[in-house]
């Protein structure tokens, strides 16, 4: 059986030239008792035509299709007319040429199929989707979205059918996922939630929806919610091998331009989820930022992101590093003489390096850290694996651990920091002499992450693990 690049399909709607070639599939696929006729398959084009898709190759030949026609109930009698007032679409075909089939085609162009339904403003007033099939395809239709409801009264040849429906007010809803970032397990690194808009909210250019994602990201309360939309980017670029998507970030009181552990969040849940297949590159377009690419791991099991290399800079202002080395020292409990050195960084934190054994004995205090005057956070770092807690696990296994705390933006300390990462990784990678790191951050709740130094591209690349802690819809207003 030749294997089939499932990218190479593309999904149309049916012409009138179309219909022979589809009439060929049907009879091909049903018996002559179950099949629909020619004329049948014309009238479902002429009049129900935005419900009539084709999936085709390279020649533009069909190679499947769906159909299907609005009726007020669904019986014999009214899936034979098409009324463009009624609310449930009652799907007659959903067929492959004999050469294709067991590909994946089928559950490609159905999930297509539905999702035009539930995205696009010309389908709003379609609330249900109803069909019938023989017992042995019900778990194809249940892995795309529908539930069986039990035997069908409708006699549509002479074996029994049972009745599926799927109901679009539902799948309109909005999905969200909670994700614990820089984790293998629940309850782990940086959570942080995943909403997943329809249509064209979300995107860019759109502010319609501004006041409504601010609710729900303070719902979520969590550090930061990110709201996921189709980027205009995939109907436009022919490479078929990449995905795009706009990321908006959302904290519980403002939006912010840019979140590390969020992006993670939303690439894993993007490919667990099967908006994206394994095998392509997410790339994610974020205001005022060059676009990121996201990846799978060689595994499968962890998240590849690039991002730009943020070289530290020390610092030499002698007036400025005492002030920092005393304030720090005794935000954290120690002694002045244990900060060996203080750099700037691009995100506005400053980066403190201590010994080992400082790390693992200094006590945080919030309260004075939150009055140190920086950008934004502190980031105490320390070279080796200073993890206390090992849980059953090895020790020696970072190259470098540390901690973030920014009090006075409302962050106490942050579970485990992406950004932190792009300052940290070449400042160890310097000092040890290595391109590739593992690093740990030693919060609560602790995370850790793979940095590749690619010094000739001013990048990193980092491998993460996430889990997905929750999922849901969000109801509607």
């Amino acid at each position: 059986m030749t294997q089939l690049n499932l990218n190479e399909i593309a999904f149309r709607a049916a012409t009138k030239e179309d219909i022979e070639a589809c009439f060929e599939i049907e009879t091909d696929s049903y018996p002559e008792d179950e099949a629909a006729s020619l004329e049948s398959l014309q009238y479902r084009q002429k009049v129900a035509g935005a419900f009539f898709q084709v999936a085709y190759l390279n020649d533009s030949t069909p190679i499947g299709f769906v159909c299907g026609t609005l009726c007020k109930s669904f019986t014999h009698e009214t899936m034979s007319k098409h009324d463009e007032s009624a609310a449930i679409l009652a799907i007659h075909s959903v067929v492959v040429k004999e050469e294709h089939r067991r590909k994946g085609i089928a559950t490609a162009m159905l999930r297509h199929y539905v999702d035009r339904l539930a995205e696009e403003e010309q389908f709003a007033t379609v609330e249900k989707v109803m069909l019938i099939c023989k017992q042995h395809l019900l778990g194809f239709y249940v892995s795309v979205g529908f539930k069986a409801i039990g035997l069908s009264k409708i006699s549509h040849g002479s074996s029994p059918w049972i009745e599926c429906e799927l109901d679009l007010l539902d799948t309109r809803n909005l999905s969200f996922w909670v994700v614990d970032s820089f984790a293998d397990k629940i309850g782990r690194g940086n959570p942080a939630a995943v909403v997943m808009m329809s249509g064209n909210y979300g995107k860019q250019d759109d502010t319609s929806y501004e006041e409504w994602m601010q609710k729900v990201a303070a719902e979520f309360n969590l550090s930061e919610t990110v709201f996921v939309s189709k980027s205009k980017a995939t109907e436009s670029n022919p490479d078929k091998t990449e995905a795009h998507f706009n990321l908006r970030y959302f904290s519980p009181t403002i939006e912010i331009e840019f979140c590390g552990h969020a992006t993670l969040a939303a690439a894993q849940v993007l490919f667990d989820k099967g908006y994206v297949e394994m095998s392509k590159a997410i790339i994610f377009h974020i205001h005022s930022m060059e676009p990121l690419v996201a990846t799978k791991s060689e595994c499968g099991e962890k998240v590849k992101m690039k991002f730009p290399i943020q070289n530290p800079i020390v610092i030499t202002d002698e007036h400025r590093l005492a002030y920092l080395k005393a304030n720090i020292a005794a935000g954290i409990g120690l002694d002045e003489a244990d900060i060996q050195q203080i750099c700037d960084t691009d995100c506005q934190d400053v980066l403190v390096e201590i010994s080992k054994a400082c790390f693992q004995k200094m006590i945080p205090n919030t309260s004075m850290l939150a009055n140190v005057k920086v950008g934004r956070g502190i980031i105490i770092s320390a070279e080796g694996d200073c993890r206390q807690q090992l849980e059953g696990q090895i020790a020696g296994q970072f190259d470098f651990t540390s901690r973030f705390f920014a009090p006075g933006a409302g962050i106490d300390e942050d579970p485990v920091t992406g950004s932190a990462h792009c300052t940290l990784a070449p400042y160890y990678g310097e000092k040890l002499g290595k391109t590739s790191l593992h690093a740990w951050q030693d919060s609560k709740r602790g995370g850790s992450m793979l940095i590749e130094i690619l010094p000739e591209l001013g990048k990193l690349m980092l491998t993460c693990s996430a889990v997905i802690s929750s999922y849901g819809k969000l109801c509607r207003d």
